[in-house]
């Protein structure tokens, strides 16, 4: 793994009668990378500290990927779970970013028989 990248990107078309439709899909090495939250001011709505409510300064040079406002409660009813306490209700069916202590991400659908595991470090995230 000495020397290749921690992150590969790369973009496809979905839709052949929509050429103007482009997905952006990342690969990110657990070995090396990790996730962090950062809640915003609003979202969501019951966050257990709001902290800094961005990625602090002195922490940047360390960023491969970021995005802002990819789960907004008010407009999907998206939950949130972290180290096992939930925030907001995770709804069945949606595609669900976990991440676990051991550096491993997945993204999978929710059941509705799951419940939040308690080993994770970081939100689990429904989708739409």
């Amino acid at each position: 793994m000495q020397g290749r990248p921690p992150v590969m990107v790369t973009t496809f078309r979905t839709e052949v009668g929509y050429p103007r439709i482009v997905a952006y899909v990342a690969w990110f090495d657990h070995t090396r990378t990790s996730v962090a939250w950062y809640p915003g001011r609003y979202e969501p709505p019951r966050a257990p500290s709001r902290g800094p409510m961005s990625v602090p300064y002195d922490q940047r040079w360390r960023l491969f990927a970021t995005f802002n406002g990819g789960f907004i409660f008010a407009d999907g009813d998206n939950g949130s779970s972290i180290g096992g306490r939930m925030y907001e209700p995770l709804k069945a069916g949606l595609a669900t970013l976990v991440a676990y202590r051991d550096g491993r991400v997945d993204v999978t659908r929710w059941d509705e028989a799951r419940s939040p595991d308690p080993v994770s470090r970081s939100p689990a995230r429904a989708c739409r």
